[in-house]
């Protein structure tokens, strides 16, 4: 299956040249750069097999399969050992690398996203702790999920929310109603996110990851095959009343502007969501959209000096400096959202509550008395 021409432009859009046009030394920087960041197959379908890099390439390719049904046999596990628990869902994985890019070998997973109730949280911990999981401390007042590790087996999230605290998000109780089956793997009771919660999904997860380059690829893909058997009028109905249209309007114009397509007017990307130009000229969406674009220029190989290169990195550093500019830049985010009011949380969630020392210590005070895994929110 090939790439999608919004995948395709957006990959080329973040390389200092054509992928035709670059040598082999930066063909092999870009092999090791997309394996770090999960963008491996679809960076190695757009390069295609070069005489100096087809065994670098081959070899990297076995080593993304091995892994790829290495989670896929996790999944299944997971899947049965929660089957007594509750109705579940599996968030991202092959699921949607078909349905993003029709091959599931065309996105890469290195973990199991798991979505229950949160009444069912601490038994689905129980029941993979028979395949020997153990998960780290619940913290709801900071996270919407959980990490499960055990000895040399796939990291294994649950989550009980499909976004961080602060922002505003799909309930859960509504998401797990609306699930679909999958029957993409025979003898596995399957449940996915169905087209327009999986695009919700796909903002939440790139507002999150401040327009990573992998979250865009992904909203790309969206438009390219799923959006022309969705009603769109619907999405937008549904992010407005989330409160989401800001988000919507930053990812789309983000993607829109990086693949040179309108977004106003007969046509226009935005126009087809419902978006007014009011939306599109708030002035958190422009400064937003400047960022990302600038972001993503370049950001395969090199140009660290990049306007904007901070958004795309924030979260993969470990210094001190990168953690105050990654609560700062995830405060400053929450500028996208409708309403004064979720501003507000969100900054006050991102910036004081957390995650870091500090809002850790106060949430626990806030948390204390709140029997969350025990009732709905």
């Amino acid at each position: 299956m090939d790439l999608t021409p919004r995948v395709r432009t957006l990959l080329e859009a973040a390389l200092v040249r054509p992928a035709a046009a670059l040598e082999d030394a930066e063909r092999r920087r870009l092999v090791a750069q997309s394996s770090a960041l999960g963008l491996f197959p679809v960076y190695a379908r757009l390069l295609g097999n070069g005489e100096d890099t087809a065994q670098l390439l081959d070899e990297t390719r076995r080593t993304h399969q091995a892994r790829r049904l290495w989670v896929r046999h996790t999944a299944q596990r997971a899947l049965a050992a929660l089957a007594p628990v509750g109705p579940v869902v599996l968030l991202k994985g092959e699921p949607l690398a078909v349905a993003l890019m029709g091959d599931a070998a065309l996105r890469t997973s290195t973990d199991v996203d798991l979505l229950l109730a949160p009444p069912q949280i601490k038994p689905a911990i129980a029941a993979l702790a028979a395949l020997g999981y153990r998960a780290e401390a619940l913290r709801p007042w900071t996270y919407n999920q959980v990490m499960l590790t055990a000895p040399k087996l796939v990291p294994i999230e649950l989550h009980w929310r499909l976004a961080l605290p602060p922002l505003p998000a799909p309930a859960v109780a509504e998401v797990l109603a609306q699930r679909q089956g999958c029957s993409l793997w025979p003898g596995t009771a399957l449940s996915i996110l169905p087209p327009d919660l999986c695009f919700i999904h796909l903002l939440l997860h790139a507002h999150q990851h401040l327009g990573a380059l992998k979250t865009l690829v992904d909203i790309a893909a969206w438009l390219d095959r799923c959006a022309p058997e969705v009603d769109l009028h619907r999405v937008q109905r549904r992010v407005s009343a989330l409160g989401l249209r800001g988000v919507m309007a930053w990812a789309l114009a983000t993607v829109g502007t990086l693949c040179g397509e309108p977004l106003l007017g007969a046509g226009g990307l935005a126009t087809r969501f419902g978006l007014s130009p009011a939306v599109l000229d708030r002035f958190a969406v422009r400064r937003f959209v400047r960022h990302s674009t600038h972001a993503v220029a370049h950001a395969m190989l090199g140009a660290d000096q990049a306007p904007g290169r901070a958004l795309y990195l924030v979260g993969q550093g470990r210094r001190l400096r990168d953690k105050v500019l990654g609560v700062g830049l995830q405060g400053a985010s929450m500028a996208l959202l409708d309403t004064a009011g979720a501003r507000w949380r969100g900054l006050g969630g991102a910036w004081l509550l957390g995650p870091h020392r500090v809002g850790e210590a106060v949430n626990r005070v806030r948390w204390r008395r709140r029997a969350f895994f025990a009732d709905e929110p």
